[in-house]
């Protein structure tokens, strides 16, 4: 039921990529890997915008997404929150008391689906992507699911395209066995991001070179 409203969501919304981000999208790499995302994946994006999740579920419009979303309805607005469960939203627990959004993503991640995480937290308007928090790599290593990097340009509005820089797999599998330590979460942390830097950078410089021919 929740995976219809999904799509009759979708489809309602149908102008805004035809109006709004007419998206162009680029590879790391010339075999497109992730041209379509099979399996379960954990999906991170630089964030600066309402439209930024919006995009990427009309990027990859046959593959059902999620999505983490902090809880701060408790149990009231129930059918705002059902309305953002249909929506594909996995709700997390504000204070961090309640850890079931773990469960559920498993769940998910099962299914074959990804999840959508921003983890800049909320929207940056940094030149460059700003630091991550740490929580997609453990549900990357709890879920057993690859990482796959999209960089966004936020190049929004009528007569624009937005722009997708679509990273090649990040596969954590190796420390499924392993305790990961703070300090080891870190450098992981930091590769991964200097690898997603390295795709923003690569983003501009194809946009630059397109400009110029």
């Amino acid at each position: 039921m929740k995976k219809i409203l999904y799509y009759i969501a979708l489809i309602l919304m149908w102008p805004a990529p035809v109006l709004l981000f007419k998206t162009k999208t680029y590879y790391e790499d010339n075999d497109k890997e992730n041209r379509k995302i099979k399996g379960s994946a954990i999906i991170i994006s630089n964030h600066r915008s309402f439209w930024d999740g919006i995009v990427i579920a009309f990027r990859f419009f046959f593959k059902r997404l999620h999505y983490l979303v902090a809880d701060w309805y408790g149990n009231t607005r129930k059918f705002l929150k059902f309305v953002i469960s249909c929506a594909g939203g996995i709700f997390v627990d504000k204070d961090l008391r309640n850890f079931d959004f773990i469960e559920k993503t498993k769940k998910v991640t099962r299914k074959g689906r990804a999840i959508l995480i921003f983890p800049e937290g909320d929207f940056k308007f940094t030149p460059e992507p700003a630091d991550f928090s740490t929580g997609y790599i453990l549900l990357a290593i709890k879920t057993k699911s690859k990482i796959v990097p999209v960089v966004n340009d936020f190049n929004y509005g009528i007569f624009k395209r937005v722009h997708l820089m679509i990273g090649k797999s990040i596969d954590l599998s190796q420390y499924s066995d392993e305790e990961i330590t703070r300090e080891k979460l870190k450098i992981i942390n930091e590769e991964i991001r200097n690898k997603f830097l390295n795709l923003f950078h690569e983003l501009k410089e194809r946009k630059l070179k397109k400009q110029n021919k």
